[in-house]
């Protein structure tokens, strides 16, 4: 089974809420190194969702996630570095993430890749493809 094969969730649809025995363990279970976890972890701490907003543990969520492989932890570290809103624009790092979770075979990804590849000089999409296709070489 896929790491993002759990229960469904999406970047778009955190939880409304979330109670502290229901955070503690899910802080259990990606500690634990569960990539839906992490990615779940994830979602409500960029949102504050029943919790303090913080983007640092949260994109340090999606990290621990993505580098499981889990797709749409992937797409959100696109959207969170093409966006530049919490933390500066990077265009070559959204192409990094985009890339990883197209490779998967998500469809967004692929096209959103596509747009920010657009962005980048000749120089800057040639370093962003060989660090794609290094990561893509670690997972």
């Amino acid at each position: 089974m896929m790491a993002d094969q759990q229960p469904m969730a999406s970047v778009s649809a955190p939880p409304a809420s979330v109670t502290r025995s229901a955070l503690a363990g899910l802080e259990l279970e990606a500690e634990a190194g569960d990539a839906w976890a992490q990615f779940r972890l994830g979602e409500i701490l960029e949102e504050g969702r029943g919790v303090a907003a913080d983007v640092t543990r949260a994109i340090a969520c999606y990290r621990q996630a993505a580098m499981q492989n889990h797709t749409e932890a992937q797409l959100a570290l696109g959207v969170i570095y093409a966006l530049g809103e919490v933390v500066a624009r990077d265009y070559a790092q959204a192409f990094v993430w985009f890339s990883q979770a197209a490779a998967q075979g998500h469809q967004v990804a692929s096209e959103l890749r596509a747009l920010v590849l657009r962005e980048l000089d000749p120089t800057a999409r040639e370093a962003a493809d060989l660090e794609a296709w290094r990561l893509q070489a670690a997972l």
